[in-house]
């Protein structure tokens, strides 16, 4: 699964929760504002990649719930996230698939990017 350009605003639960060894999810480019509890977690063997994400005031930005893997790289982290001990990562994900093509947004301008695009219009 991909998840990419979303907007998670103030939320505690409900955030991606990744369980299980034949699961894989490729989070790219999505911002994660006054989250509570996590933002996305990860567990019994999951492996997540995480990249050029923004995470702003976010509990547990990556946690590894038990066993779970996370590769993560590009990612910005202020407020509570910037010191938040939960932003596992280190494992290789995906290393054995070839992934499709995709471009990265820089994490800095992903506020203006999925803010602007997100509620009524």
């Amino acid at each position: 699964m991909t998840a990419h350009h979303n907007f998670w605003d103030t939320a505690a639960g409900r955030n991606p929760k990744i369980d299980g060894y034949n699961s894989r999810v490729h989070m790219f480019n999505n911002y994660w504002k006054n989250i509570t509890y996590f933002a996305i977690s990860a567990s019994d063997g999951a492996e997540v990649l995480v990249e050029n994400n923004y995470f702003e005031n976010s509990a547990k930005p990556h946690w590894n719930q038990g066993s779970g893997y996370f590769s993560a790289s590009g990612n910005i982290y202020t407020g509570r996230s910037a010191t938040d001990q939960y932003r596992d990562s280190g494992a290789t994900a995906f290393s054995d698939v070839q992934l499709y093509p995709y471009r990265l947004d820089s994490a800095n301008t992903l506020g203006s990017q999925v803010d602007g695009g997100t509620g009524p219009q």
